[in-house]
């Protein structure tokens, strides 16, 4: 039988000392992100937790054209529906909702995911634009609850080029899709659709959340002393933007960012974001995943989220160098706790994805523009609105090692050579 060698107690300490700096350094902790790759086709998912029944979309206007929200389709500012929020556009760099001539254009990415068989969608003055077989899946066998009274509402696939005698383009700048007509099943909605695979993949998500510990957060948004709120940064209002990594307690990575956003010491507090522009400054790399007001107990475990997510008059937008599918806002309360976990209004977005993982709860929204992707119990209220998808699933490269490491293990490579020779030499003197 043989016996196996042992390193000197010098070697077997620096062996300790790197597997330690290896496995409990926060800054390489073992953080894995589960897959997207369902959740990613959807501009919207309506989880239907609590049997909430109905996803309420519309507008206050009934005309052609601008007047109408749009699902996967952007209009121009100014017009209803989302005018842009009444503060100016920022002045730091990032990546700006477009406008004419770059709009109005359609992507043809709105998607929705009505989970629960008991849901069904109601529009109102409401056009989505998606590629033919998409739009608004559903596990009920019956997808509206208005349905054949509202004529206001078409589905829209790409017509393949410029369509200048469109009623809803004068101007012919094409790229605006071929109207199929008033949505209805077979067209547009898809009914008694299977959605096994998406929701095993949320309750993946969940397990994420709910697995994070406080060594895990890269970086902290404190601001218990503005109790919760971002306010008036904007040129006008006499302070420039708000940039994220001029106002985090530690730094930024390049790769995945976990960070705490705090918004009072102990107990729940509501994170506002009013009259600003919220400018999310990553690298190519850079992913980031917000707790908004994460909650941990005294051995570092997670909790829960204890605050809501409020926008007004405000933009929340990716730094230039981003990809617009890598930041996300997380609220996951209590799971019985029914507020409206996100509100926005008159704001626009561009790159962030926002998900209420509570078993309760609503996402509302009321004249918002841009780029995001939006999940909840409740897709709930959601009035005057021009969106297109900007789904959360990115690519995290693997965390570096640092260079330190790697002379670490360079010297204990060497000092077990020398230790193996050591002995050698010891037999053969015996």
């Amino acid at each position: 039988m043989s016996v196996p060698k042992r390193l000197s107690p010098i070697a077997s300490s620096a062996v300790a000392a790197a597997a330690v700096i290896l496995f409990a350094s926060p800054s390489i902790a073992d953080v894995v992100l589960p897959s997207f790759v369902e959740s990613s086709s959807y501009l919207g998912i309506h989880t239907g937790d609590t049997d909430v029944a109905l996803f309420n979309v519309g507008s206050d206007g009934s005309g052609e054209g601008s007047s109408r929200s749009m699902l996967g389709r952007l209009n121009e500012k100014p017009d209803l529906p989302a005018s842009e929020p009444p503060i100016p556009e920022p002045t730091a760099p990032a990546q700006l909702v477009p406008d004419a001539p770059d709009a109005p254009v359609a992507q043809f990415d709105g998607n929705f995911a009505l989970i629960d068989p008991g849901a069904q969608i109601n529009f109102s003055n409401t056009d989505t634009y998606a590629e033919p077989g998409g739009g608004v899946d559903c596990a009920a066998a019956v997808c509206e609850s208005n349905l054949g009274s509202d004529t206001e509402s078409d589905f829209f696939i790409p017509d393949g080029g410029e369509n200048p005698d469109d009623t809803q383009d004068p101007a012919g700048s094409g790229l605006l899709g071929a109207d199929q007509g008033q949505i209805a099943s077979g067209n547009g909605l898809n009914e008694n659709v299977d959605f096994t695979a998406l929701s095993s993949e949320l309750i993946l998500v969940k397990d994420f959340v709910a697995s994070l510990e406080t060594m895990h957060i890269t970086a902290t948004l404190d601001l218990t002393a503005e109790g919760g709120e971002i306010q008036n940064f904007n040129i006008t209002d006499g302070t420039e933007d708000f940039v994220l990594s001029e106002h985090l307690t530690g730094s930024l990575v390049d790769g995945l960012n976990i960070i705490n956003i705090v918004t009072k010491d102990d107990g729940a507090g509501d994170f506002k974001i009013t009259n600003s522009n919220f400018i999310v400054d990553g690298g190519p790399n850079s992913t980031f995943v917000f707790l908004v007001n994460g909650e941990f107990d005294g051995d570092g475990l997670f909790e829960q989220t204890n605050a809501n997510m409020l926008v007004t008059n405000s933009r929340i937008l990716a730094g230039p160098d981003m990809d617009p599918g890598n930041i996300m806002f997380i609220v996951m309360r209590d799971m019985m706790n029914s507020d409206t976990h996100f509100n926005m209004s008159q704001s626009e977005i561009w790159g962030a994805a926002f998900w209420d993982l509570t078993m309760n709860g609503s996402l509302v929204m009321n004249n918002v523009r841009g780029c995001g992707q939006f999940v909840s119990n409740q897709l709930g209220g959601w009035n005057d609105v021009s969106l297109v998808r900007c789904a959360f699933d990115p690519e995290v490269p693997p965390v570096p090692i640092p260079a330190a490491i790697w002379l670490m293990l360079t010297a204990l490579s060497g000092m077990g050579a020398f230790a193996w020779r050591r002995s050698k030499a010891l037999k053969a003197a015996a």
